[in-house]
């Protein structure tokens, strides 16, 4: 998995990119990124953010992330599973439902420091030739490095794509001077980028166990495949040849790689994703009207607590109480491995 090493998560990752976390609370995004953008419309929030602020808020949003995902029962996104390890059964019950397809995360260079015209806004790269037909498999990265780079649109036609990103979003990712970064200084923004095929290699589904009786030898290992009976529940099957069943009784444990998780999540669960990650921020980090009135919002505590509250998981605050309650109208039920 590509970690980014200079947000310490990958944006591969995040069910809610800053980008998407500034739309939602109505930061606009250049001021957000740092940019002071002197041409653009005003807004009710105009404070520069700072590079420290963007990565604390990043950690506040995947922590609260990764709480709701262990309640969901499921990813808020496409995520990567490796090595999952089971017993052998005629069924199993994946840890993660939702199940998309089984492999493992693969990556293919599409094309390499490919030149970003930064005369428009949002900027545009290419038209560049490929033979991906998936959008959702196209990944843009600062070039010779892995931070990820979102785009606002990407179209495939006729064998090429077409990527646009955002002026701001292409912004150095350096420490900003208080009064942010000039929008109209193009040597502050990216101008060359990685374009990389991601995908599912499916060559590597099941790893078979069989343990040696003698005690000294090593254990046998044999490829498998993933039959998904019931990707929502994940409910799979697992076969030693392509097309057989497996001998159960032949092998003692297996481990399992697959993708599992929503496309994209719902309006509610960004939402709840944002209430969380308020509730856990000990400070605001921005004080601007929109982003300041939200964390005070989430941070609130009940004059009144009854038992469904003192037990809520997540906390006691209206943040943390308001996700809780989406959380256990979206959990997903499942039953134990057959």
């Amino acid at each position: 998995m590509i970690i980014s090493t200079s947000a310490g998560v990958s944006k591969l990752q995040q069910a809610v990119p800053i980008e998407r976390y500034f739309q939602i609370v109505g930061i606009p995004e250049c001021a957000g990124m740092g940019v002071r953008n002197t041409d653009a419309p005003e807004w009710a929030c105009d404070t520069i953010w700072r590079l420290d602020m963007r990565r604390e808020i990043e950690r506040y949003l995947f922590a609260a992330q990764e709480e709701i995902e262990s309640h969901l029962g499921f990813h808020l996104i496409p995520r990567y599973t490796e090595n999952e390890q089971h017993s052998v059964y005629s069924t199993i019950v994946t840890q993660w439902g939702y199940v998309i397809a089984a492999g493992t995360e693969a990556f293919e260079d599409i094309a390499l420091a490919e030149t970003v015209d930064l005369t428009s806004d949002p900027a545009v790269i290419g038209p560049v030739i490929t033979d991906v037909t998936d959008e959702d498999e196209i990944v843009v990265y600062q070039s010779g490095t892995d931070r990820v780079l979102i785009p606002s649109a990407i179209t495939i036609a006729g064998g090429t794509v077409t990527i646009e990103i955002p002026r701001c979003r292409l912004v150095v990712d350096e420490n900003n001077p208080a009064e942010g970064w000039d929008y109209s200084d193009d040597t502050l923004f990216i101008n060359e980028v990685d374009i990389r095929r991601r995908y599912t290699d499916t060559t590597s589904q099941v790893r078979l166990v069989r343990l040696r009786c003698d005690g000294y030898s090593s254990d046998l290992i044999t490829d498998g495949y993933v039959v998904i009976r019931n990707g929502r529940l994940g409910i799979i099957n697992i076969a030693d040849t392509l097309t057989g069943t497996c001998l159960c009784n032949d092998y003692s444990t297996l481990y399992i790689n697959y993708l599992s998780g929503l496309d994209k999540p719902s309006s509610q669960l960004e939402d709840a994703v944002v209430r969380l990650a308020h509730s856990r921020m000990p400070e605001e980090v921005c004080s601007c009207a929109p982003a300041h009135n939200l964390w005070l919002r989430d941070q609130k505590q009940p004059d009144v607590v009854d038992r469904q509250r003192l037990n809520c998981p997540f906390g006691l605050s209206d943040g943390a109480w308001i996700a809780w309650q989406i959380v256990q109208n979206l959990q997903l039920i499942r039953g134990m491995t057959l």
